[in-house]
């Protein structure tokens, strides 16, 4: 009824009646050895607490970007160390700090609590940094497959990202910190570099090639990560789209969290503004964030 993620798997598991309990997200398919493969994995690792397996990235529909839009989600340059995402050629079960369409066991949900249900995005990666507090540890299992099909529409690809970026810094202002891994910071530190050294252009004119800095390299890279997956897969058209692909992601994705951060500082100077020395407590309790 509340129509979010947190609140409609919290009702699912105070349902459930299994010992273990698996998420599976509506754009993805699992293998049909999915479910027994993570089962046999947590019957015969007693140490782990969940378990997920490998994604495959496809395309949810046709259109200019529909191979690019995946290979950026899976390549190292586009999501960095997300190894649920880019996998690597060792197949064997690894730690990690979290995974794609996990199966928890009920006892989890015991010992850390239920999704944080005021987290419209980000609740699994908070819940793993949860988990990961607690003394629990996750695990990576290549053998367990699963297809997640992405929006490879351009702008419906963009406004994805944003919200992904910009929900990777509001959780902040309800749990007083940052659950998500440097990873997912770098995109807001690189649009924050480029916003700065623009601004210090426009002001010094002494200064005018000063956006180089952060632009250059980051082209330098871009472009050689895209012609090298391009010669890869054998089509010199990847190298033209996966280009655009990558900024998309990550100015998007940037861009996201930069508004995120400033809704969280004004959030901030709200509550400083509000609040009341002699009960310690804010004179507005019910000032909405978002």
């Amino acid at each position: 009824p509340r129509g979010i993620t947190p609140a409609g798997l919290n009702l699912a598991i105070r349902a459930a009646q299994g010992d273990l309990i698996l998420r599976v997200d509506a754009h993805s398919v699992i293998s049909p050895s999915y479910i027994s493969t993570l089962v046999d994995f947590l019957e015969q690792h007693s140490e782990a607490w969940g378990a997920g397996g490998r994604m495959s990235t496809e395309a949810e529909s046709g259109g200019w970007f529909a191979e690019a839009i995946p290979v950026v989600l899976s390549h190292k340059f586009g999501v960095g160390n997300s190894q649920f995402r880019t996998g690597d050629s060792d197949p064997m079960p690894r730690r990690a700090d979290t995974v794609f369409n996990c199966c928890w066991r009920r006892e989890v949900f015991t010992r850390v609590g239920l999704f944080h249900e005021k987290l419209a995005r980000s609740q699994d990666i908070e819940m793993s940094t949860r988990i990961g507090a607690a003394g629990g540890a996750l695990w990576w299992v290549p053998q367990a497959e699963t297809t997640y099909f992405a929006r490879v529409g351009f702008v419906s690809y963009l406004r994805h990202n944003w919200l992904n970026g910009l929900w990777s810094v509001l959780p902040a202002a309800y749990l007083g910190r940052l659950p998500v891994r440097w990873r997912h910071l770098v995109p807001l530190a690189f649009v924050t570099a480029v916003i700065l050294t623009c601004g210090l252009a426009m002001t010094v004119p002494a200064l005018g090639r000063l956006p180089l800095l952060p632009v250059m390299p980051y082209l330098a890279v871009n472009l050689a990560a895209s012609w090298r997956t391009a010669i890869a897969r054998r089509d010199l058209a990847l190298a033209a789209l996966l280009p655009a692909a990558f900024v998309g992601l990550h100015l998007a994705y940037g861009a996201g969290s930069l508004w995120g951060l400033l809704k969280l500082a004004s959030h901030v100077l709200s509550s400083l503004q509000n609040y009341d020395t002699r009960t310690n407590r804010s004179r507005d309790a019910a000032h909405p964030f978002l």
